[in-house]
Formats: structure tokens, sequence, C-alpha cells
């Protein structure tokens, strides 16, 4: 073989190597960003129940949003006839540790929400309490807007 036949045949060689490597960086981006959004309600269970209307029925609303941001969560409620009246109910600071996502309320209640689900479209919330004797296993489930 010539010189040159080895060069082409080692350059082909090397592009084939190249271009069949795959980047191995597998860094996932971390949950706190991942939250970041509109999320609007479509689900609440409470103890495996479907809750939902109830709660949107004695909130008198349509539906409601949290809005998250690198810091914050502003929930957001929509009444009105045709569901476009937008009242801010409370901006919180919040964090994320692990899979827990909390918080305190303006009533100074801290809130501690396990974070079961978060896909680019679904975010789901649990939250596990005792009430009058009872325990209750509520879960949130939200869908991505923005």
């Amino acid at each position: 073989m010539t010189k040159k036949t080895m060069n082409k045949l080692f350059l082909t060689l090397l592009i084939g190597i190249l271009l069949s490597c795959s980047s191995d960086n597998n860094d996932t981006e971390p949950e706190q960003n991942s939250i970041l959004g509109t999320w609007k309600i479509v689900s609440l269970t409470s103890n495996g129940t479907e809750e939902l209307q109830d709660e949107l029925d004695y909130a008198d609303i349509c539906y409601w949003t949290e809005v998250y941001t690198q810091t914050t969560v502003t929930d957001i409620d929509f009444s009105g006839t045709d569901c476009t009246t937008e009242t801010v109910d409370e901006t919180l600071p919040y964090t994320i540790n692990g899979t827990a996502l909390s918080y305190t309320t303006g009533d100074q209640v801290d809130v501690s929400l396990e974070i079961i689900e978060l896909t680019s479209t679904t975010l789901k919330l649990q939250d596990s309490y005792e009430e009058l004797g009872e325990n209750y296993v509520d879960v949130y489930t939200y869908t991505k807007i923005e």
C-alpha cells in the first residue's frame, strides 16, 4: 500500500470513529429548574377519591394555576362566568430538597409536599397529613401550560 492510500484509509477510519461517538454527558436538569413555569390543576384526589370539582366549587373558582420561578411559587385562581378573572392568592418562597417541595404559607403554616412525578408536561405533588385522627393522602396533578 502506498503512503497516500494509508493516509486515506486512516483518515476514513478516524472520521468513522468520530462520527460514531456519542456524547456521554448525562447531566440532568435539577428538579428546581424543571419545575419552572405555569402549571394548571387537572386532578386532586384525596385517599384515591377525585375531589377537584368539590374543591373548586367550595372556593367558587373555575381552576387554579401555580407559577414557579427560581425562588417563588404564585397561586393564581381563575373565576368569573368566562373563567378569565385572575386573582393572585399568594406568592411564597419555596425550596426543593430531593423530592421535597417546601414553603410556609401566609398563615405561617409549614407545608412539605412530595414531588412524585415531574416531567416536561406533568407535575404531581403528594400531601400526607392527619386531621381529626384520620390519615389523608392528597395528590395534586398539574399539566404545564407555559
